[in-house]
């Protein structure tokens, strides 16, 4: 498996995402910077444990971030490809990230109005 690092696009949309709608009821909040941070060091961190790389820059996480993905389908598919390059170390398994990409997930699908509207039972 081959792994790269993540646009900080894509970054960004997950941290934005995870932070405003996956924290709303959340009493440990973390703000967008840290979460964006959060992520890049988690892909990161793949990338040193898969090819033993350690030169990486210092992302740039802008104050005011405006995400462009607004279909769910689009943005679950950026965390399984965020999720995909992130997984190459040890700890990905017990990381943040990996709990804010489980999260952002459950969100994406429970907060979708086909979800809503769908019987509980038949």
């Amino acid at each position: 498996m081959s792994a790269w690092l993540c646009s900080d696009k894509h970054i960004f949309e997950l941290a934005k995402y995870y932070v405003e709608q996956c924290q709303r009821y959340s009493s440990s909040k973390i703000s967008f910077r840290e979460a964006a941070e959060i992520l890049y060091t988690e892909n990161c961190n793949s990338l040193r444990a898969r090819y033993a790389d350690d030169e990486f820059e210092v992302i740039n996480v802008p104050v005011n971030y405006v995400p462009t993905v607004r279909n769910i389908f689009a943005l679950a598919k950026l965390v399984d490809c965020y999720s995909y390059q992130a997984c190459e170390h040890d700890e990905w398994e017990e990381s943040r990230a990996k709990e804010m990409c489980d999260s952002i997930k459950y969100h994406l699908l429970s907060n979708h109005p086909d979800y809503e509207a769908a019987e509980w039972g038949i």
